[in-house]
């Protein structure tokens, strides 16, 4: 997947350097969250494995972590094994459940600490509760000494253990840790209005400072672009929408690709009735979750949780915003479960089911699943198996592309500065060890390049301006419409409104100008070396 490919080139960097922080211009902030990448390194150099197969355990065992902390935190909630099973059935219908979260990428790695958190916090607290209730008084028995130092001891360790996870969750990514802190501000503050404990005397509450206190130093670290990084993401979509809102653009189409094709008429109904049935259950899940645990303050934080859900949706409307909303199933999805879970649980005990009710909730629970992962999957066109698709991602990885990436640090060496489409620029950062010059980190838009009939003045000052080295053009752009909505990234011009393939006269102009020199040419993907048109003088 297209993520896997930037961490890898990140796990990779680290390898062989032995150095943290090395740039990654495809992803500038994935080098300031190297969390997965350090676990993945390390395994590596103790089992002498690849970084390939050493990534493939890690995500392995964290997919395993947080089957069993979810599965936990929900029994240590409800006190009901069956809740905490069905809870995490529903978690596994999200839609990143099945695909996004198990690619190697740092939330990957992230979410499971993060629900281990909560889990070890709730564990705590309950410890915490029988410490105090052992307390000795005057004469007291030596059995009830020998656990007053036993728990005393159990609480110190568990402390330690939520630091140092903390910790880990703050070095590998940035929106898991983000959420984690807010999670756990509310969580104090729910506390606060329990009347549960005073604010100040919340163990809960010193947590949540010293989370804080570990964001701060991370997203504060010299050159770490994340306030920038989001900012901007979350501007992009609201300007979006209101712009959606006020008239001034349409909406984005559901239900279809940017390339025109219209999604199967049985994956619209099976995703539609996945997300009225997860949506229709709030009203009855937040009634029993307040009949049945509104002294339970986490609970209460799930609740209020839940009620973000349905209000993120109004950016599925939007191209940019479309991402937040289907990032934020992964989160959110940990408040959904338990309350859709306690509300099956409330309706339908166990002494009351038959036949048929197991049957209804069977086939709830299986279209929940299916319809979350056939939103997740995106469109048809891009999963495996099948054929070369222009902008597809992981359908336009094949061997040609993966060849040329080679050639490059091959032949020309690495850390070159190359310009080039989507696809090619994760083949040639990572198998060709190439510097890409993009918008993300030089803010540089190289579409005009590639786009244009002619290379005049203004397209060649962008090669210029930029220090382009290399050109690395794919003729297969002229063949299809991007299946993504764009060709290089989401600044380019008339990105997600493409309604035709690139005009083939734009990328075979290079041939034409004597001042650049063709190095490479295997058919589909040609490489033109930039160097007699940035050395040659200006004309005025």
């Amino acid at each position: 997947m297209f993520d896997e490919f930037l961490h890898w080139r990140s796990a990779d960097d680290i390898s062989q350097t032995g150095h943290l922080f090395t740039s990654n211009t495809l992803l500038p902030v994935g080098p300031y969250y190297p969390g997965v990448e350090i676990v993945t390194n390390a395994l590596s150099m103790l089992s002498g494995m690849s970084i390939f197969h050493t990534a493939l355990i890690v995500i392995g065992v964290a997919r395993l972590l947080m089957v069993l902390s979810l599965f936990l935190l929900n029994e240590r909630l409800t006190n009901s094994p069956r809740m905490a099973g069905i809870a995490t059935i529903i978690y596994m219908g999200n839609p990143h459940f099945l695909m996004f979260d198990a690619q190697y990428a740092y939330e990957s790695l992230a979410l499971p600490l993060l629900t281990f958190v909560l889990l070890a916090i709730e564990l705590r607290q309950v410890a915490s509760v029988r410490f105090n209730g052992l307390k000795p008084m005057a004469p007291i028995v030596m059995f009830a000494k020998i656990q007053h130092k036993s728990l005393r001891g159990d609480l110190r360790w568990m402390f330690v253990t939520i630091l140092i996870v903390l910790a880990t969750v703050a070095v590998t990514h940035h929106i898991t840790d983000f959420f984690l802190d807010g999670v756990l501000v509310l969580w104090a503050i729910i506390y606060m209005f329990l009347r549960l404990k005073p604010l100040y005397r919340s163990y809960v509450a010193r947590i949540a400072l010293i989370g804080m206190a570990f964001s701060l130093v991370v997203a504060l670290h010299i050159g770490n672009p994340v306030v920038e990084y989001i900012s901007s993401f979350i501007k992009l979509a609201v300007t979006e929408l209101n712009h959606i809102l006020t008239g001034m653009s349409t909406a984005r189409p559901l239900f279809q690709s940017y390339t025109g094709q219209p999604t199967p008429i049985w994956e619209r109904i099976l995703t539609l009735l996945s997300q009225l049935l997860v949506l229709s259950g709030f009203p009855f899940g937040l009634l029993c979750l307040w009949l049945r645990f509104r002294r339970n303050a986490l609970a209460i934080t799930f609740g209020v949780l839940v009620l973000c859900y349905p209000l993120v949706q109004v950016f599925r409307f939007t191209t940019s915003g479309s991402e937040l909303v289907d990032r934020s199933a992964a989160f959110l999805y940990i408040p959904i479960s338990t309350v859709l879970a306690i509300m099956i649980i409330q309706l339908w005990p166990t002494r009351w089911l038959t036949w048929k009710h197991l049957l209804s909730l069977t086939t709830t629970l299986l279209v929940i699943a299916l319809g979350g992962t056939i939103l997740g999957a995106g469109p048809s066109m891009s999963l495996l198996p099948g054929s070369y698709a222009v902008a597809a991602d992981t359908r336009s990885i094949e061997m040609e592309g993966i060849q040329a990436a080679t050639w490059t640090r091959t032949y020309l060496g690495p850390n070159q500065r190359i310009a080039t489409d989507r696809t090619n620029q994760i083949l040639a950062a990572t198998y060709g060890k190439q510097r890409i010059v993009d918008s993300i980190e030089d803010h540089v838009d190289v579409s005009p390049i590639f786009f244009s009939t002619q290379l005049g003045p203004d397209e060649a000052g962008i090669i210029r301006t930029a220090k382009i080295h290399f050109l690395v053009v794919d003729m297969r752009m002229s063949k299809e419409r991007p299946l993504l909505g764009f060709y290089f990234d989401e600044a380019e011009i008339g990105a997600y409104q493409h309604t035709r393939p690139v005009d083939p006269r734009s990328l075979t102009k290079f041939n034409a100008i004597s001042q650049l020199n063709k190095v490479f040419d295997s058919g589909n993907l040609v490489i033109y070396d930039t160097g007699g048109l940035i050395n040659a003088p200006e004309k005025h």
